[in-house]
């Protein structure tokens, strides 16, 4: 057996023909593999969302890191900005978040990884098309449906595609 993870005990397990398997011990798997089970399935998916299409969304913009979107008091604002909106088109669906909250746990993204780079601004960096109409734009089509005015939501949608545009005229 082979140690693939220090400290976890995960290990490779080989049988008599070399064919591997990953064995993960039982105390192991529930401290480093823990599931949940949320009742409101579209909660979860919209918490997911607020920190995608508020601080991820920016580092393609300006291809930065998630620390620039803290410390930078324009970036900071603007995601402020997408917050209060995505807040408002969550809630108009009935799923209750409080702004505060939802900003601050964007923030604290931004905070805990500010090297971290996000797959959309690798995506707009390598001349790819992103998901921002996956996740800016469902905002959008929520917002749309709602009767909301998503503005701010809706540049970044528009931009990120201008620079998709200019990835694939630059080819």
């Amino acid at each position: 057996m082979e140690t693939i993870v220090q400290g976890t005990g995960a290990s490779y397990e080989f049988d008599n023909y070399g064919n591997s398997r990953i064995v993960v011990p039982k105390e192991a798997a529930e401290k480093f593999f823990a599931a949940f089970s949320e009742e409101n399935v579209q909660k979860q998916v919209w918490k997911k969302m607020f920190t995608n299409t508020a601080a991820s969304s920016l580092t393609a913009l300006f291809q930065v890191p998630l620390g620039f979107i803290h410390t930078d008091s324009n970036a900071n604002w603007l995601m402020r900005q997408l917050c209060k909106e995505a807040v408002e088109v969550a809630n108009s669906l009935g799923l209750g978040f409080n702004l505060e909250e939802v900003t601050n746990d964007v923030d604290k993204v931004c905070i805990n990884a500010p090297n971290g780079y996000t797959s959309i601004y690798a995506d707009i960096r390598d001349g790819r098309r992103s998901e921002v109409d996956t996740i800016s734009g469902s905002v959008v089509e929520a917002a749309h449906d709602q009767k909301i005015a998503v503005p701010y939501h809706e540049m970044v949608v528009r931009c990120i595609h201008a620079l998709e545009n200019r990835n694939k005229e630059s080819r």
